[in-house]
């Protein structure tokens, strides 16, 4: 998987237009991050995130960290083995708060809007200024390793 912490908003929402006309076999899993409470919201992004690298490592796709700290999986194939994963690992990814499943093929109307209306909100990137950790600890963007 390819994590994506710099503009990442701006970044899906280029790559899932991109996709737009060959988008039956993609899927996305969002997790939630934002519906949790603030109190160390950068610091469980950032143990969160960690875990997701080390997870799916070895899959194909793209990983999105948002503005609002809402993480997007976006992949091509079948979901189970990529949700097999992530639920070994969060105890609770199947509650519909904090996760969401998309099978793009059926879901393409409803998502992309969901990646436009964050794409319109995304000027508090992640990366920016305002919103950054010291640079000490600061997300890098990470690519997989060969």
């Amino acid at each position: 998987m390819k994590i994506l912490t710099h503009n990442a908003t701006a970044r899906m929402f280029e790559k899932v237009n991109s996709i737009r006309h060959m988008h039956s076999s993609w899927r996305c899993i969002q997790l939630r991050l934002s519906a949790l409470p603030q109190r160390n919201s950068t610091q469980r992004t950032h143990f969160v995130l960690r875990g997701i690298t080390e997870l799916l490592e070895d899959d194909e796709g793209y990983v999105y960290l948002c503005h609002d700290h809402d993480i997007f999986i976006l992949f091509q194939g079948r979901t189970h083995s990529i949700l097999k994963k992530l639920t070994s690992y969060f105890a609770d990814l199947e509650s519909d708060e904090m996760c969401s499943v998309y099978d793009l093929e059926k879901d393409w109307a409803f998502f992309f809007s969901i990646c436009y209306r964050k794409s319109l909100r995304s000027g508090d990137d992640w990366a920016s200024p305002a919103k950054n950790p010291p640079a000490s600890r600061r997300l890098m963007e990470v690519q997989p390793t060969p």
